[in-house]
Formats: structure tokens, sequence, C-alpha cells
């Protein structure tokens, strides 16, 4: 009861203040590669609404925390909360097409020519091994390993011609689209848990969140 009481004073005053703001919890690669570029036509919509973004991978408590929406990777079924699909979560390489115009990649274990672009933090650090598996590749050796932090620097290592990188389906969409990076092999690797945005349902009417 006075957690519901703290959220109804919490959000008078944001009216009171004239700031009817919508804070997002989000992996800092999904907010660089899917979201803000697409915050742009929300903000044309809705210029009344502050976006905040809170980069963090951390399961925030959206019912207790200053948090409106999440998004986060899962099945979809989270006490309390309402949740609608945004996206599936396929892996599969990508590599710039002028590196490919150089060396083709038609097979899976033309991988053996390339450099792999590898996270080396979990749980990515499985990605390629596990993709490799599933082509039938399994115990390939490439012709050299790039090592990088996390997921939006091997996406622009591989942008960059530096090699070749397994993407996920929501970090790459723009990408592909513009053609800065191209899907070579038809070959992937489908997760059981997909991208879903996340509300508590107390405040999942609030016409911000909608």
């Amino acid at each position: 009861a006075f957690d519901d009481v703290g959220d109804a004073l919490d959000e008078a005053a944001r009216r009171a203040r004239g700031e009817p703001g919508l804070t997002v919890a989000l992996l800092a690669t999904l907010a660089q590669r899917w979201l803000i570029p697409r915050l742009a036509a929300f903000q044309a919509l809705h210029p009344e609404i502050e976006v905040r973004l809170l980069t963090t991978s951390r399961l925030v408590d959206l019912e207790r925390e200053d948090v409106d929406v999440a998004i986060r990777v899962g099945d979809g079924r989270w006490p309390g909360c309402r949740a609608d699909h945004l996206s599936d979560n396929d892996l599969f390489p990508v590599a710039s097409p002028l590196l490919l115009a150089r060396r083709p990649l038609a097979s899976p274990r033309d991988l053996g020519r390339h450099v792999l672009i590898q996270v080396d933090a979990p749980p990515r650090q499985d990605d390629w091994p596990r993709w490799l598996a599933r082509a039938g590749a399994e115990g390939l050796r490439p012709a050299g390993r790039m090592d990088v932090a996390n997921s939006a620097q091997a996406l622009e290592a591989a942008v960059a011609g530096l090699g070749v990188a397994i993407a996920h389906t929501p970090f790459v969409e723009l990408d592909l689209a513009a053609g800065r990076l191209v899907r070579p092999l038809p070959q992937r690797l489908a997760e059981p848990d997909g991208f879903y945005l996340v509300s508590a349902r107390a405040s999942a009417t609030l016409p911000r969140v909608r």
C-alpha cells in the first residue's frame, strides 16, 4: 500500500512539473543499435514525453524502481508484468560486403579463411561455438580471432571489415537494411528466448507507457 502511495505521489509530482517522462531500462547494445535510431520517430509523434534510458544488464524491479518499462530477454512470463513481444533472437554470421568481395563466404567451412570476431564475455563467448556446431562446422579453425568486450563492438568491427561477427536479430536490423552488413550464410541458431517490452501491470495503462 505504501508503495502504491509512493508511486502515485511520484506521478503527481511529474505532472506538476510538466515532466511526463518515460524511463526505459535495457541492455546497452540494444539501446545503441535498436532503440536510439528509432527514438526520433517516437519523439516526432510524442514531443511532450521525455525519454530517459537506463542501460543495465540487471533485472530491474518494475514495481519498486523508478522505471516505467524495460526491454528484456526471456520467455515473456514475468510475474505481475505485461510483456509485449518485440523480436525473435536468432544468431547468424554477418560481415561487411567489402570484406566478402575480397574473400567470398559461400559455406560455413569458408570461415576458415576469415577472422572471427568474438565477444569475450558471458554469455556471448559461446555464440560462435554454438553456431558452428549448429552449422555442422564444429571444431573449425579460423584464420584468426579478434576478441572484443561486447556485441556493439563486435558489430562495429564487422562493419569496418575486420572480420565476421555473430549477430543477434534486433542488433543488426538497420545495418542489414542499409547494406552496411550482409548475411552471407543461411544457417541460423534460434534462441528459445526473445525480446519483450515489459511493464508492471499497474502502470501498463499509463498514457506515456501506452
